[in-house]
């Protein structure tokens, strides 16, 4: 091979920035790379030489060099550094849109990154598309959030180095975010998984892994397999030190009330709700103040101090509504409702299980939706409605059997049997059969009323 003047340490030096800029060139020729397959150079070298490993020696790269017409150092130095200049400007481009991104200001973040000019084979270009992605999921344009979301991933499955900035495990993160609120609950696990395994240590992102393996928990609650979940918990817990994120420690907090309450420890779940509102608080985190606030009175009502339960969850619907999520006031109603139907004041249950229900449904959230209706058809049943009761329990049926929820869908028909059984024993059988059928399949733990967790 004809040599020149390029020294060989100085490609080694730069051996991912002359890829680049190689394959900037060809690209910029509209060349593909069997074009320059010439027999001296593979298509294969090519493209390893493009993505800087380290495969190959500095006489083929100086070989492809010398075919885009680069032959000196100062040549190549010019241009490296020109370059570096482009590259500079891109990643203040994208550091712009990523703040605009999180000031939720989402129509400029996307401008913004309508004036970045790159193609999908640049490094920065999975940056470009999960940025995009988060400001389209914000948006809620949930489709179009997921098209970028897996445009990412299928970008990054060409690369063949460890994913160091973690990208590939925020998109399924997101993924996972996006099937939840579609209500498709084992496709949110299953990306939640992914993500973990796809996770590289000691690279950017720390933060996420702790949103992972919070987010599995919160998926497996909602899919009712609380088996090994304090487990979980407790090894965040001797990691938690480490972590600066401020909302993975406030989910934390929330999970950790949530599940030692399961538990039947009360008060140390009251104690975890209490380190969150301070935490929530000296952050001005509103919605999670809510969020404790629910927590609390969850654990009040656990220890039968359903005077102060009722108090917190009184000042939780005080909350002003634009600053916290319609989710979380809508959890709020409904336990406000639960805790009435506890002590069986069924009028004072009715009006919070109607808003419950109502910004439920408006909210697309099946599960919270499934007990506001069993809640609706219990408040019904004991003020003697019974055809609304029916109503309410027979929605809550084929609400849980259209996302196979199939605990849920236990219970409905566990309160269909119930109705039914001194009023048509025709139809006590069939609801009956229909939940010893479920049954069978299936480990239900207990009697199911919503309890939110904010994902």
């Amino acid at each position: 091979m004809k040599t020149c003047e390029i020294d060989s340490t100085f490609i080694e030096e730069n051996r991912k920035e002359i890829g680049m800029l190689i394959r900037k060139v060809r690209e910029a020729r509209k060349l593909r790379l069997k074009d320059w397959d010439d027999g001296k150079i593979s298509t294969t070298t090519i493209s390893n030489i493009e993505r800087g490993t380290d495969q190959h020696t500095t006489d083929m790269i100086i070989y492809l060099l010398e075919k885009i017409g680069i032959s000196t150092m100062e040549e190549l130095s010019d241009m490296l550094e020109q370059e570096r200049d482009i590259t500079a400007q891109l990643n203040f481009q994208l550091k712009s849109a990523e703040s605009f991104l999180k000031l939720g200001l989402y129509d400029k973040s996307i401008k913004t990154m309508e004036h970045i000019d790159i193609t999908d084979s640049h490094p920065s270009a999975p940056l470009l598309h999960f940025q995009r992605g988060q400001c389209l999921k914000e948006m809620g344009k949930w489709e179009c959030a997921e098209k970028s979301f897996f445009h990412v991933l299928e970008l990054l499955s060409d690369q063949t180095e460890p994913d160091k900035s973690n990208i590939e495990s925020a998109s399924l993160n997101e993924l996972a975010f996006c099937m939840h609120h579609h209500n498709k609950l084992d496709q949110a696990l299953h990306f939640t998984e992914t993500g973990i395994q796809s996770f590289t240590k000691g690279s950017n992102r720390q933060y996420l892994i702790f949103r992972l393996y919070l987010n599995k928990i919160v998926f497996l609650h909602k899919l009712n397999r609380t088996e090994g979940i304090l487990t979980l918990l407790d090894e965040i817990s001797s990691s938690l030190h480490k972590v600066t994120d401020t909302n993975v420690r406030l989910k934390y907090y929330w999970l950790r009330s949530h599940y030692t309450r399961k538990a039947g420890e009360f008060e140390e779940a009251l104690h975890y709700a209490e380190q969150g509102l301070e935490l929530a608080e000296s952050n001005g985190s509103f919605n999670m103040i809510l969020e404790f606030w629910l927590c609390i009175a969850s654990a009040l009502t656990s220890m039968g101090k359903f005077q102060e339960a009722e108090k917190g969850l009184l000042l939780a619907i005080e909350f002003p509504s634009d600053l916290v999520e319609s989710k979380s006031m809508a959890s709020a109603h409904l336990k406000l409702g639960i805790l009435y139907s506890q002590q069986q004041l069924w009028n004072k249950a009715e009006p919070y299980s109607r808003t419950a229900r109502e910004m439920s449904f408006s909210l697309n959230d099946a599960p919270m939706l499934f007990s506001a209706l069993i809640l609706s058809g219990d408040v019904s049943l004991n003020q003697s409605d019974p055809i609304n009761a029916v109503q309410f329990y027979e929605n809550a049926q084929t609400l849980a059997h259209r996302y196979n929820y199939t605990e849920l869908e236990i219970q409905a028909w566990s309160r269909l049997a119930n109705y039914w059984k001194d009023v048509d024993q025709q139809k006590f059988y069939y609801c009956t059969s229909q939940f010893y059928c479920l049954q069978s399949t299936t480990s239900l733990k207990g009697d199911y009323y919503y309890d939110e967790i904010v994902v």
